[in-house]
């Protein structure tokens, strides 16, 4: 059986689980976050099994053989690497860990793949190619093959050209791929990309003073991009450009802005051009072509574009919702000034997942509620320290957001109680839609005269109906209250990304 492995993968049963039982269920959420295995794989899990005090005492070892991420059922091998196969409830965690069959696996395998005859069956053996036919051609170039050299060095090139290669400068005349080309006269040189005969493709690879015409020079450490050579795109820093100019900043961009920037062969007296471009609204993204707007003499113009993907300009400032592209002051028929305001944002939100400001959320209790005896209470959370999107209602203690994806959700409760009562047990709980979601901490009470604790899960929500609730269960035989600070009794999430 071969292991697969994923970092930090955990998840509740959602239904008792008998010692016999070769089927489990965990939550349908956290089983599709497990990749497909292929046959003759397994994930290793562990269930856990806790004491008053919520230290792991034991634990059963299984080998999971087959996921269904709709329904969250799991198909188990039981009673793995010694351990045995047990009763376990409903709620009880389940996670992906690291044992000692699979460090042992590990450690055997580099021994077995050293000691095998052929290892590598793919590839060659010493003893394969001597008994092999001696070589008749390299690079379709038949007769005596000379291999006592570098092949690069046989490579054909030109050194002391005067002129540009031309896509004639081709196969038919010896050249190839990587051959290189130095036009002595300029100081440039050459690297063919493709010999194709009457096609060939020769990509500059050297930057000149002439080249850069009247460049910005203001960010002499940055790194800029030229991309309107023959099609190429060539590298170089501003230090490469001497004593060039610094107006027509045009000429350069950083790689990957070259998007909407002016274009100074259709600019002329009010009329601004500009290069083509992408915009990203949302998930859409929209192909701009170059063109031009008209400006307004005598004034300062706004030039913009919309999430549409449509350039315009006005007098007035940039409209909500567009990207500003360039501030223009114009005066006698003719450009005084122009100001980049291109900031490389979308003008919605991203589906990039990674860390976000929006979808985040603290929510806590600022006054202390009663909670009966093994009655599952809703905690209510009243007040907020931040929410970005407003998608937490204290008035129903509700979290319901209003963008689509994967949250990561923390709780944390603490209870107060008269001291003598250890053992007795308090569980913090997520519910999603109004149904158990997650126990996210289960634990005894202590000797003193308040316990608490917490944990965090992940979950998927839909961005419309789905929401997020906390409840708290004791079994003290007495009613108790909660502890009402900021830092004691509170529910908090973030976005983690769509999918």
């Amino acid at each position: 059986m071969a292991f697969r492995y994923i970092n930090a993968w955990l998840s509740t049963l959602q239904a008792n689980v008998l010692a016999a039982d070769t089927t489990i269920t965990a939550a349908p959420a956290d089983a599709a976050l497990l990749p497909s295995l292929a046959a003759g794989e397994s994930w290793r899990m562990v269930l856990p099994l806790y004491d008053g005090n919520g230290e792991e005492t034991d634990r059963e070892i299984v080998d999971v053989t087959a996921v269904d991420g709709v329904t969250g059922n799991m198909t188990v091998a039981r009673g793995q690497e010694g351990t045995t196969a047990r009763d376990w409830p409903s709620g009880s965690r389940i996670d992906v860990r690291l044992t000692a069959a699979q460090l042992a696996a590990l450690e055997s395998a580099v021994p077995d793949h050293e000691a095998a005859t052929d290892p590598h069956p793919q590839y060659t053996t010493e003893a394969e190619a001597s008994a092999a036919a001696p070589v008749q051609s390299v690079d379709s170039k038949t007769g005596a093959v000379d291999l006592s050299q570098d092949y690069e060095t046989r490579r054909q090139h030109n050194l002391t050209a005067t002129t540009d290669p031309t896509v004639n400068d081709d196969s038919g005349a010896g050249y190839e791929p990587l051959s290189k080309w130095v036009n002595t006269s300029t100081g440039e040189v050459f690297v063919c990309l493709d010999a194709t005969a009457g096609a060939a493709n020769w990509q500059l690879s050297t930057l000149t003073i002439d080249d850069l015409g009247s460049a910005a020079t203001q960010e002499t450490s940055t790194l800029l991009a030229r991309a309107n050579h023959t099609g190429t795109q060539t590298l170089a820093t501003i230090s490469d450009a001497g004593t060039a100019a610094a107006e027509d900043s045009s000429a350069f961009e950083p790689a990957g802005l070259a998007d909407f920037a002016q274009d100074t062969g259709t600019t002329t007296g009010l009329t601004f051009g500009y290069q083509a471009g992408s915009i990203r609204n949302d998930n859409a993204v929209t192909s701009v072509s170059a063109g031009t707007v008209t400006l307004t003499d005598a004034t300062t113009n706004y030039v913009e574009c919309s999430g549409a993907g449509t350039v315009s300009t006005n007098t007035t400032g940039f409209a909500s919702g567009s990207v500003p592209l360039f501030t223009v002051v114009t005066s006698g028929g003719a450009i005084s000034s122009v100001t980049d305001e291109r900031a490389w944002i979308s003008t919605q939100r991203s589906s990039i997942v990674g860390i976000s400001a929006y979808g985040t959320f603290k929510s806590y209790q600022s006054i202390s509620q009663s909670v009966p005896d093994a009655t599952l209470t809703k905690i209510t959370l009243d007040s907020e320290d931040y929410d970005t999107d407003s998608a937490f209602d204290t008035a129903t203690s509700r979290f319901q957001p209003s963008t689509a994806g994967y949250y990561i959700i923390s709780a944390a409760c603490v209870i107060n109680h008269p001291g003598g009562i250890p053992g007795k047990r308090v569980i913090v709980r997520i519910d999603k839609n109004g149904s158990a979601y997650a126990n996210l901490f289960v634990a005894g009470i202590s000797d003193s005269s308040s316990s608490g604790g917490g944990g965090a899960t992940t979950v998927h929500m839909n961005g419309t109906t789905d929401y997020i609730e906390m409840f708290l269960l004791q079994g003290t035989g007495l009613s108790l209250s909660t502890s009402a600070v900021s830092f004691g009794t509170y529910m908090s999430g973030s976005f983690l990304g769509k999918g």
